[in-house]
């Protein structure tokens, strides 16, 4: 686990840890991308930013609900609370568009 390796304050008891991980593998998986959201936008009447961020967050209360008992009853609330911080990070990845000598 990437977050557990880059930091010593990592507590994998502490559900917000849990949630703020949980929501960068998911974001990170391409699960909730462009790509794969377009197959289901066909019948679900297109993809939006608002529904990848959905796509994530459920993905992340399901993993929270599935692999951490003592997380899983407020597993969304934890998601909530971290999101504005755990959803753009994007680390150990590096956005090559931001380079300077990006295509």
């Amino acid at each position: 686990m990437y977050d557990n390796s880059r930091t010593k304050d990592f507590d994998p008891t502490n559900c917000s840890h849990l949630a703020c991980s949980e929501i960068r593998a998911a974001n990170l998986s391409g699960y909730c991308s462009n790509e794969y959201s377009y197959i289901h936008s066909v019948v679900n009447s297109g993809w939006n930013k608002k529904r990848i961020n959905d796509c994530v967050k459920s993905k992340a209360n399901e993993h929270m609900m599935t692999y951490y008992d003592h997380c899983s009853d407020k597993g969304i609330k934890y998601i909530n609370e971290v999101w504005p911080k755990c959803y753009p990070d994007r680390s150990p990845l590096k956005d090559f568009s931001r380079e300077k000598n990006y295509l």
